[in-house]
C-alpha cells in the first residue's frame, strides 16, 4: 500500500453520521442526501440504513457549497471539486514521495514516546486540510 493509500486510508476511518455532517458543513441534511441521490457525495457505507460520511465526502460538502453560493451550478460545482480533487491527488503524487512522512511520524514516535497518537493524528488531518 502506498504511502498516499494509507493517508486516504486513515481519513476514511474517520465517520459522522449525516447530522453531524451537517452541523459540521452548514449544509441542512436534506441538501446532502439529494446530492447523495445525484452522486455527488458518497456515504462510507452505502448498503447500511445509516449514512456515514468521512472527512473526505465532508471537505466535497463544503466545497460544493461554497462553489454553489458563488453562483456555479451544482452540476458544475461537483465537477469542479471532482477536478480539483484530482488536481490535489496528482500534487501529493508528486510531494509524498518527497516526503517520508511515515519516516517522520515513526521518529516522532521514538524520540517523543508520550505523544499520543492522537496528536498524530490530527497532524495527519491537518495535513490532509492544508493541502
Amino acid at each position: 500500500m502506498s504511502l498516499q493509500d494509507e493517508y486516504y486510508s486513515f481519513l476514511q476511518k474517520i465517520k459522522v453520521g449525516i447530522h453531524e455532517a451537517s452541523s459540521i458543513t452548514k449544509v441542512p441534511a436534506r441538501k446532502i442526501r439529494y446530492w447523495q441521490d445525484k452522486g455527488y457525495v458518497e456515504p462510507v457505507c452505502k448498503n447500511s440504513s445509516s449514512r456515514q460520511y468521512d472527512l473526505v465526502n465532508l471537505k466535497k460538502i463544503i466545497l460544493i457549497q461554497e462553489l454553489v453560493e458563488e453562483g456555479y451550478t451544482l452540476e458544475a460545482s461537483a465537477k469542479k471539486v471532482e477536478a480539483r480533487i484530482k488536481k490535489l491527488n496528482d500534487m501529493m503524487d508528486l510531494i509524498l514521495p518527497s516526503w517520508d512522512f511515515v519516516h517522520i511520524l515513526k521518529r516522532i514516535k521514538s524520540n517523543y514516546p508520550l505523544v499520543d497518537q492522537a496528536i498524530l493524528d490530527l497532524f495527519l488531518i491537518s495535513l490532509y486540510f492544508f493541502l
